[in-house]
């Protein structure tokens, strides 16, 4: 009886360390899992929302072409004109699926964010796209049409250069200075949801002073560059 009893904590010890390895194996399939469900959610919404967006994308690109003040624009290849309107689907379809990318994103970080209710993840989804769509449309009234009057304009304007800009140049940097703005505007939640997974304090913030500025540089030389291909001439 003694030995039965001084085998069975034994007995145990040995089941434990060989299910050991299978325990650390199911958190890894199961992150898998999550990102694949994630992941499927969200290229849905961008799916749907593209093939939306498809139904009036006139009227889209009618939109997007008022900030030029009339500039012609021209496309030189065969698919170029495919190509540009089905950036513009889905690029529209992006924009709309932003709260489901938040609500996705947020779902996935929640084992590691402190305090992540379901009342919080789905406040922080509509709060994203809102102040998403409010970036989208300050830098579309706002800073656009000041900045491609100056490019088409006055920078390069006289009696013997004309303008030949490409629709996808155009596009290209319209896009990235209306997206660059919707990031801008998700600062603030971008901090909301760091200081969740790991607390934020002054100090720890002044360390990212560097860090900050280094992408603010970097940020600026990559408009300066769709800035410089938006405003190539040809003779």
């Amino acid at each position: 009886m003694k030995r039965t009893k001084r085998n069975k904590p034994i007995a145990a010890k040995t089941k434990t360390r060989l299910s050991q390895p299978a325990a650390e194996k199911a958190p890894l399939s199961a992150h898998l899992r999550e990102v694949k469900k994630r992941l499927f959610f969200v290229v849905l919404s961008v799916a749907i929302c593209s093939a939306a967006v498809y139904s009036i994308e006139r009227k889209l690109i009618a939109v997007l072409l008022e900030p030029s003040h009339g500039q012609h624009f021209v496309y030189t290849s065969p698919m170029g004109g495919i190509n540009f309107l089905f950036n513009v689907c889905f690029y529209f379809g992006v924009a709309l699926s932003i709260p489901v990318i938040i609500y996705n994103l947020l779902r996935f970080l929640q084992p590691i964010m402190r305090g992540a209710t379901q009342r919080f993840i789905v406040l922080s989804s509509i709060a994203s796209g809102i102040i998403g769509m409010g970036g989208i449309l300050f830098g579309y009234f706002a800073g656009l049409p000041a900045a491609l009057h100056f490019l088409l304009r006055q920078q390069f304007h006289n009696g013997q250069v004309e303008a030949m800009i490409s629709i996808q140049s155009y596009f290209s940097f319209v896009v990235a200075y209306m997206f660059g703005a919707a990031l801008m505007f998700q600062l603030p939640l971008l901090l909301i949801i760091i200081n969740r997974i790991k607390p934020l304090t002054p100090q720890k913030m002044f360390k990212y002073e560097r860090g900050v500025i280094l992408f603010a540089f970097i940020s600026a030389f990559i408009m300066n560059q769709h800035q410089t291909s938006l405003t190539r001439c040809l003779p």
